[in-house]
């Protein structure tokens, strides 16, 4: 059995902007201002880049914080930059980016992967130019996680391919 972890990223082709939340059952709905987004091949991939960079993020604080203590002197500082510096040390992982169609089908994805309790990054972007004002999330990265805990969660979604 492969014991391989594999990063999970997922953007959406088209986002919604702006959406709101429904008070029962906190589910995404559009509103009469809500514009469908198509993005294209290179912000796509810029959003990719944004969600895992932002996962990998978390992940170097926790190592931080599970390693760090509260030093008491010069010595015991050195010693936790020490336990530091060998914990925090770049580990290549493979990473799938998969695709989704919009805003609601991410969010679907994004609700049964917190169900399961993996762990997931969103990225919201925040670009006048494109979205007009607020937050949009676009992406979300996993943290590394074993290929079978994602069964039947994401094995439907498509890998991403630039379309031109």
């Amino acid at each position: 059995m492969n014991d391989e972890k594999i990063i999970y990223c997922i953007v959406a082709e088209t986002v919604q902007h702006p959406l709101t939340s429904t008070i029962i059952g906190n589910r995404l709905v559009r509103l009469d201002s809500t514009q469908d987004i198509v993005q294209t091949p290179g912000r796509l991939a810029a959003q990719a880049c944004h969600a895992i960079r932002r996962m990998e993020h978390h992940r170097a604080i926790d190592a931080v914080c599970d390693l760090l203590s509260v030093p008491t002197n010069l010595r015991s500082l050195k010693r936790a930059i020490s336990r530091l510096r060998d914990a925090v040390v770049y580990e290549p992982i493979t990473t799938i980016v998969l695709s989704c169609r919009d805003s609601f089908e991410l969010e679907h994805v994004y609700n049964l992967l917190s169900k399961a309790d993996i762990v997931v990054y969103k990225f919201d972007d925040t670009n006048w130019d494109v979205y007009g004002a607020g937050e949009v999330t676009t992406a979300f990265a996993t943290v590394p996680v074993d290929r079978l805990e994602i069964l039947d969660i994401l094995d439907y979604l498509p890998l991403w391919v630039p379309k031109p």
